[in-house]
Parts: structure tokens; sequence; C-alpha cells
């Protein structure tokens, strides 16, 4: 990665709470708007400002998670102007709201007491398969031996439909279903988390 552009992600990602415009990242890469545009966009694959927001919502999503603070503090916290324009976004890339995840967050730690709190959502058996596909490419560029891994349980989280019968978990809120899915390995599950210039690269 060029090093003009890596000091602008580290500069980002230092000032995530900031109003960071295109013309200021300009600045820092030392390059002219439109030169900035075209080089950061071939170097991340996204445009600046999707790419901060990528950012954001990311940091946001390891603090909901790790269960950190207030949900309510996160918006300000992440340089959005109100929580509903956060909220909206968060839910567009993680297909949760913010208060819905921290219940689920919740649940989850609560049925893994003296466990890692590391652990991995998903929405279904299709995305769950992608994950262990990720898994398992991780583990042959590492040259890890398997059975050198400690194995958790993955949580699979299902927006359900109340018509529906025969499932089997929790019910979360009354919108979505809680339950074990296959075993992941936990050491790389913080890898797996989406995040900025790793999925939807646009």
């Amino acid at each position: 990665m060029k090093k003009s552009i890596q000091q602008v992600l580290n500069f980002i990602e230092d000032h995530l709470s900031d109003r960071l415009t295109s013309d200021m990242l300009a600045e820092k890469a030392c390059l002219s708007l439109s030169r900035f545009h075209r080089v950061f966009k071939q170097e991340t694959g996204a445009t600046p400002q999707k790419f901060i927001e990528k950012l954001r919502l990311a940091k946001a999503y390891a603090v909901i998670t790790q269960g950190e603070g207030l949900v309510q503090d996160l918006a300000l916290s992440l340089g959005y102007n109100d929580y509903e324009t956060f909220s909206r976004a968060f839910k567009r890339q993680y297909h949760y709201s913010p208060d819905d995840l921290k219940v689920i967050a919740q649940k989850v730690k609560a049925g893994i007491q003296g466990q890692s709190k590391v652990f991995m959502i998903t929405h279904d058996s299709l995305e769950m398969d992608g994950i262990k596909e990720k898994i398992l490419a991780r583990l042959k560029e590492e040259g890890i031996d398997l059975n050198a891994i400690e194995q958790r349980n993955a949580v699979m989280i299902t927006p359900i439909d109340l018509s529906e019968e025969g499932d089997e978990g929790e019910l979360v809120k009354n919108k979505y279903l809680l339950s074990d899915g296959e075993r992941l390995w936990e050491e790389l599950v913080t890898d797996l988390i989406p995040g900025p210039g790793k999925e939807d690269q646009t």
C-alpha cells in the first residue's frame, strides 16, 4: 500500500469522531483531490467517505459486542450527528439495529460465562459456510495445525417469521432466534468480523 494512503488511514482511525472531509484527507496525502480519490479507491476498494463509514460501523460493532459503554453514546463518539442516522447506517451494514445487537450480545455472553468473550454472529447457514471457508483458507495461509486450535460454539442469529413453527432456540426481543451454530475457531473470529475493505467494496 502507498505510504501516503497508509498515513491517511491511520489519521482516519485516530479521528473517527471528527468531521473528515475529502479535501482534508487529500491534503494529508499531499495529493490533488481528484488524484487522491483515484488512488484511495485503488488502494482500499472504496471511496474515502464509504471507507470512513465502514470503519466507524466496524468500531461500533466491536464496542457493542464487547459490552463497552452505552449504545446511545456511540453516535457522537463516532462522528454521527444523531443517533437515528447512526442506527440506520448500522442496520444497513449488519442487518441489526445497534440496540438489537446489544441485547443479542448480552444473551450470548450470559451463555458463555467463564469462556472467552469472543464469539461470532451470523444470519444464515450460507453465511456460516462462507465464514468457515474463510477460516480454513486463513489456517492454510498461516500453516496452523487444526488439532492445535481450541474450538468454540458459534452463535447463529436468524430473523424469525412468527408464522413458522418447529424452530429451536431462544427468542430475542421477539424478533430473532438465537441458537448454537457450527463450531468455529476462537483465535480467528475477530479477523472475520465484517469491516472496511473486506466486503461490499464500492
